[in-house]
């Protein structure tokens, strides 16, 4: 796939959810799959509170998947297993001024679906699916994307 034009020079964070889930990695599965429900959600970011910046962050996902794979599929307590103990670590990132052409080729180069986009200080701002850039191409840019 060759990502090329305008489309792929935009910014990453034009294409960013603002309004994401974040869980603290302590939180039980059970109780996660609960949030995720309630919210009509498939992931969501667990977080760590760091002492020593006083901030919370992100430090892994879990997805509906992974809940499947890893706790269900193996017999795990969903009360008994935390975030922790099942999300996918380290977080893949990328910075909000990174364009949508380097998001694609990382998420394709990881096999990965979806990316916590960070700033300089490392603090999430939001989180960019590959669903989300494919519904921002507009029908013109379509021919730019793919050679």
């Amino acid at each position: 796939m060759m990502v090329r034009g305008k489309f792929a020079s935009k910014k990453i964070i034009d294409f960013a959810e603002r309004d994401f889930v974040s869980l603290d990695e302590n939180i039980l599965v059970g109780e996660a799959a609960k949030t995720m429900y309630e919210r009509s959600i498939c992931s969501a970011i667990v977080t760590h509170n760091d002492e020593t910046s006083k901030l919370r962050l992100p430090i892994g996902i879990i997805t509906a998947r992974d809940m499947l794979h890893r706790v269900i599929a193996q017999n795990r307590g969903p009360f008994k297993a935390t975030l922790k103990d099942i999300m996918s670590a380290p977080l893949i990132t990328i910075d909000r001024n990174a364009s949508t052409k380097d998001a694609i080729l990382l998420m394709r180069s990881k096999n990965i679906t979806r990316l916590p986009v960070l700033n300089e200080d490392g603090e999430m701002l939001g989180i960019v699916s590959l669903k989300l850039i494919l519904s921002g191409i507009r029908d013109r840019d379509i021919d730019t994307i793919a050679a």
